[in-house]
């Protein structure tokens, strides 16, 4: 994820420094959303006015995440790619035939355990997902991802807040850090927590910025 942290009177925060809040950064989202509005365990999408289309689709488990981070202390945030990262695809296609095309990556039970032991040590797991194709051309509808979500989240058995971004071109599109930018506010708004503890918080994807 790729976004320069200004900081009043200086250039950058180093790499080294351990907790930013929210004053610190300057956030990459489109102008005038606002994380009061988002809802608990609720489909919700966010509208760019500039581009004149939704660039984001999410669902936010803020009252499980609120029961397991600490009120008033910075947020750890434990970011996940979803596709090749959490799971794979049935058939070996790179991408899914159907919203029914996935299973765990390669079947393995450490994904789970990993996932819910970061729950137990008071992260909030956040899923962050390209979805160019969430337009119904490519196959998948909202409707379809959202099912698919919601049964990924029963078998793993850990809540995780999702978003996906739509389309393939916006701040909310990876490497831009529009989705990890709309996690901390929406999570740091709604759990009181104080800024974002950079030093421990992380995200794991399988690209690395790749084109293939």
């Amino acid at each position: 994820l790729k976004r320069p942290r200004h900081v009043a009177g200086t250039t950058t925060v180093q790499a080294s420094a351990p907790m930013v809040s929210d004053s610190d950064v300057v956030p990459m989202l489109p102008k005038g959303v606002d994380p009061s509005c988002v809802g608990d365990e609720k489909w919700q999408h966010m509208h760019d006015a500039r581009l004149g289309k939704d660039v984001c689709m999410y669902r936010f488990m803020l009252s499980k995440h609120a029961s397991r981070v600490q009120a008033g202390q910075p947020l750890k945030l434990a970011g996940f790619d979803m596709d090749w990262t959490i799971i794979q695809t049935k058939t070996g296609k790179t991408h899914p035939v159907d919203a029914d095309d996935w299973c765990i990556w390669r079947n393995c039970a450490k994904v789970k355990k990993k996932l819910r032991a970061l729950h137990d040590d008071g992260y909030a797991v956040v899923v962050l997902s390209n979805q160019g194709r969430l337009d119904g051309a490519g196959g998948t509808t909202p409707g379809d991802l959202q099912r698919k979500i919601e049964n990924i989240q029963q078998e793993i058995g850990v809540p995780f807040s999702y978003l996906a971004s739509m389309g393939t071109i916006s701040l909310m599109r990876k490497p831009c850090t529009g989705m990890w930018d709309w996690s901390a506010a929406v999570l740091q708004h709604h759990c009181g927590t104080s800024g974002v503890d950079m030093a421990e918080s992380f995200f794991v994807g399988d690209a690395a910025g790749r084109p293939d």
